[in-house]
């Protein structure tokens, strides 16, 4: 099981096993920071209780609430629940939401420094699981994303990606660049949750290798292509670095994009079956890994030509 490594933030963790459920229980402080449900990237166990609490801490114990944005949310609908509760309680009078299926890029906010989130898994089927980042904001504040650059979140064996200004739409005429490499032997592999940008003006671009080459046209995403009737969209570097491109243009900006990032097997190839469960045949009803060919919509090898905007009449 992975502890997020937070900046500005401390994890705490206690688990207990019962003879059916097992329970855990995490403390997060800090006026910042963000974790991942039990096992993420990797799918979340059955038969799972994971309660965590966020405290902003001493600094800001009055006058500040709690900003909660899911940059990833995908769990078995109906089945397996988060609920959201202001303070340090459970109880169903300060319940603030319920979650379930595909959520990812939702946002809520507490009432006051504390704020508990409780997770609830049941016998069978899993998905990914979920990414939650917190932030501090003064009360009577309206929070907005900030519309700069992204820098990536790094986690222990993995990162979170994601458009300027998510959750909340990209700003136009903004340039944005990341580089991701993994070690010898690996390519990076990048699972995008949320994809939505104006189709195809705003890009995306996936430049392999360690520079961008200009005379190299790169494959490019852009489009509607992950939303919550979507799993997800896959894709895979050849090599062990990977720089990503987005620009977006003069008019019309969309909700962008969310994506988990990590570094797997320099055999892996983009059709084979990479962290997803399906339903077997069986009449067991058994959980296997099934492979599959994952259907990756909307990539170009050549972007098209950025719009010329309209001139207002005179």
């Amino acid at each position: 099981m992975r502890a997020a490594l937070l900046v500005f933030a401390v994890g705490c963790l206690k688990m207990a096993v019962d003879a059916k459920v097992t329970t855990q229980m995490r403390a997060f402080a800090g006026p910042h920071g963000g974790f991942g449900s039990p096992l993420f990237p990797d799918m979340y166990p059955n038969e799972f209780q994971d309660t965590a609490v966020i405290t902003l801490g001493d600094a800001y114990k009055t006058g500040y609430n709690i900003h909660l944005d899911f940059l990833v949310f995908q769990v078995e609908n109906m089945y397996d629940t988060m609920d959201i509760f202001d303070g340090n309680s459970t109880d169903k009078s300060v319940n603030i939401a319920r979650l379930s299926g595909n959520m990812t890029g939702r946002s809520y906010q507490s009432d006051g420094p504390v704020i508990t989130l409780l997770f609830k898994t049941d016998l069978t089927g899993q998905r990914d699981g979920f990414y939650v980042r917190w932030t501090a904001v003064k009360k009577g504040v309206a929070y907005s994303e900030p519309k700069s650059c992204p820098s990536v979140m790094q986690e222990n064996g993995y990162g979170i990606l994601f458009s300027p200004g998510f959750i909340g739409n990209y700003p136009d005429s903004i340039t944005c660049s990341w580089t991701l490499e993994s070690g010898d032997k690996q390519k990076v592999l990048l699972t995008f949750y949320s994809y939505e940008t104006e189709d195809c003006y705003d890009v995306l671009s996936f430049y392999d290798g360690a520079a961008i080459n200009a005379n190299k046209r790169p494959k490019s995403m852009c489009g509607d292509v992950v939303n919550p009737t979507t799993e997800a969209a896959f894709v895979l570097s050849q090599g062990s670095k990977f720089n990503l491109v987005f620009t977006s243009d003069l008019t019309q900006n969309f909700a962008g994009f969310s994506a988990v990032y990590r570094f797997v097997s320099s055999s892996e190839t983009i059709n084979g079956d990479y962290n997803r469960m399906d339903w077997s045949p069986n009449p067991e009803d058994e959980m296997r890994r099934h492979p599959k060919a994952l259907q990756i919509p909307k990539i170009l090898e050549t972007p098209k030509i950025p719009k010329t905007p309209e001139i207002p009449p005179l």
